[in-house]
């Protein structure tokens, strides 16, 4: 039996670029904070079968490997709430297969193999703070930061929540704030929380209003603030 934690994460900073014609995706940068105090509990248990799991599919399916675990997760993440839930999960259970299975992967497999259930899946690999670029999946590891903040937890009822968030953006709204993600960036880098603090937005606020002081994590509903 193994049990791990999947912490929560919340974006301090979110820019929508654009939207890439020959896969769907968009391209983002995001810097990503993740928020121990929130967290899925797993436990992970070799069985004679598998519980039905995306990581565990993937895995069997591309080692070829005859093994059975049970996983039982202990909702501490609301579902659907911009949180980043289904993919904490995801990386946590990756990485505790990598281990219960004596797997080896390194870093750059692990990564891969995290894109392929979800382009948020890489950055709770390592968790802590980072930049995301791409569609998410490029993570570069920032300094740690220290902050104290409330979280508002919300939960949406829509089966494809993001999708439809993203497909409600006006493009031409969004974009405009890259500026301050590279203020942020700067800010982190040499502990300036006053410009840090300054330097907060999300493009999802184009479609989702909240009230000043308050910020929208991921595509929301749930938010954050300080």
């Amino acid at each position: 039996m193994l049990k791990i934690l999947a912490s929560a994460k919340i974006n301090l900073c979110l820019d929508i670029l654009d939207k890439d014609a020959s896969s769907d995706y968009h391209h983002i940068q995001s810097i990503i904070l993740e928020t121990p105090n929130i967290h899925n509990e797993i436990t992970l248990t070799e069985a004679a079968t598998s519980s039905e799991n995306p990581v565990v599919a993937l895995l069997k399916r591309h080692f070829d490997i005859n093994k059975h675990v049970q996983i039982e997760i202990k909702q501490g993440i609301a579902h659907s709430s911009g949180l980043g839930g289904y993919s904490s999960n995801c990386a946590s259970i990756l990485k505790a297969l990598n281990e219960l299975w004596g797997l080896s992967l390194s870093d750059k497999d692990m990564s891969s193999l995290a894109a392929k259930m979800g382009m948020d899946v890489p950055f709770f690999l390592k968790g802590g703070v980072a930049f995301a670029t791409n569609f998410g999946e490029k993570i570069t590891q920032l300094p740690p930061l220290d902050l104290k903040f409330n979280i508002d937890q919300k939960s949406s009822p829509l089966r494809d929540k993001t999708a439809q968030a993203y497909d409600n953006l006006d493009l031409s709204l969004c974009g405009h704030n890259t500026v301050k993600t590279e203020q942020a960036l700067r800010a982190i880098r040499n502990s300036d929380m006053e410009l840090l603090m300054a330097s907060l937005h999300n493009d999802f606020e184009t479609v989702t209003k909240v009230e000043e002081g308050q910020h929208l994590s991921g595509a929301g509903p749930s938010i954050f603030s300080f």
